[in-house]
């Protein structure tokens, strides 16, 4: 499991080294939304990373497909808009789930599952087969030609400066990723390299655990995420304080290296608070921005966005509606 927030974490992981060859040998890329963007209601900045990621994706040779998932939650409304607008100016591949539960009254049935954020695993183990069994008939991403205008980097945390034999590593395996950590102590003060200068941290990723501690971690996740770890980046002119909590986490967030920028950690000293942290890496932008168009976010809200029947897969969605009727048929 990963804890993750926005968009920002799927270019980090499209930027990485280990991953170049998967991304740029893909048959087909899926892309969903929005379970965990909707806990955010800065709508510019959700278009902006949407958009960036999107813009991304369509410099791929591959088929590129997004999937709204039936999330009612929150701010997923505009969110939905905001990828069924950019997948539209995009020419990506569209399956519409979120649109389906709520043209045949379905909302409730989202809620089934115990966590009431995810769909049964059932109806999405037969979407992937359906998808599966048409790749073929997914729409070719053209690569666009444009010269990219953002600069990412991906700064391992045994790169930052004045690391030392008490930061041990660790690495940490689960289903999908295989992670080296560094865990960094309340008396570190490490140094990000110069070649950094003038870029912009957007993300962090942290994996920490209670491993070689006598701390006892609560076993739901729910939970975990109230034990945090406190880190402080600063560098001549700015502080940015970040509180990643146990387990797997990547962190958006915003702030300009200088020759001068660095990371420690501190102890808050109370039962939720660590005194260590495990990092990964930070994920970082060259600081220009493309030009941002102004968007009417209450308009957008209400638009009917129509995606053409050659880009709109959700035919492919099994049929839940059928599925309820069985089911509450039965409990009568």
């Amino acid at each position: 499991m990963l804890w993750v927030q926005l968009h920002h974490y799927k270019i980090y992981m499209s930027q990485r080294d280990r991953n170049q060859h998967i991304f740029k040998n893909a048959k087909l890329i899926i892309s969903e939304s929005n379970v965990n963007d909707s806990w955010c209601y800065d709508n510019n900045r959700i278009y902006e990373i949407v958009e960036l990621f999107f813009k991304e994706l369509s410099y791929l040779n591959a088929k590129i497909l997004i999937l709204i998932l039936p999330f009612f939650k929150h701010n997923s409304k505009i969110i939905n808009q905001i990828h069924r607008k950019l997948a539209l100016k995009f020419n990506f591949n569209i399956i519409d789930v979120n649109n389906y539960y709520k043209r045949f009254d379905l909302i409730d049935f989202s809620y089934l599952k115990d966590d009431g954020d995810h769909q049964l695993d059932t109806i999405n183990k037969e979407l992937g087969r359906n998808i599966i069994a048409n790749i073929e008939n997914f729409n070719l991403n053209l690569p666009n030609k444009e010269i990219p205008v953002h600069n990412f980097k991906v700064c391992s945390v045994k790169e930052l400066e004045n690391l030392n034999n008490k930061n041990k590593s660790y690495n940490r395996v689960n289903s999908i990723f295989n992670e080296e950590c560094v865990r960094l102590f309340n008396l570190d003060c490490l140094k990000f390299p110069s070649k950094y200068k003038g870029l912009k941290i957007i993300g962090c990723h942290c994996w920490t655990t209670t491993e070689d501690t006598t701390i006892q971690a609560p076993l739901t996740w729910i939970e975990r995420r109230n034990i945090l770890s406190s880190i402080v980046i600063h560098n001549k002119n700015s502080t940015l304080f970040l509180y990643p909590c146990l387990d797997n986490i990547f962190l958006d967030i915003n702030f300009e290296l200088d020759e001068d920028t660095y990371i420690t950690i501190k102890d808050n000293q109370n039962d939720n608070s660590l005194f260590y942290c495990d990092l990964i890496a930070f994920f970082l932008v060259s600081i220009g921005r493309n030009h941002l168009e102004t968007i009417d976010f209450q308009a957008l809200e209400n638009e009917n966005i129509i995606i053409s029947k050659d880009y709109d897969f959700s035919y492919l969605i099994p049929p839940v509606k059928f599925y309820k009727e069985i089911m509450m048929s039965t409990v009568v």
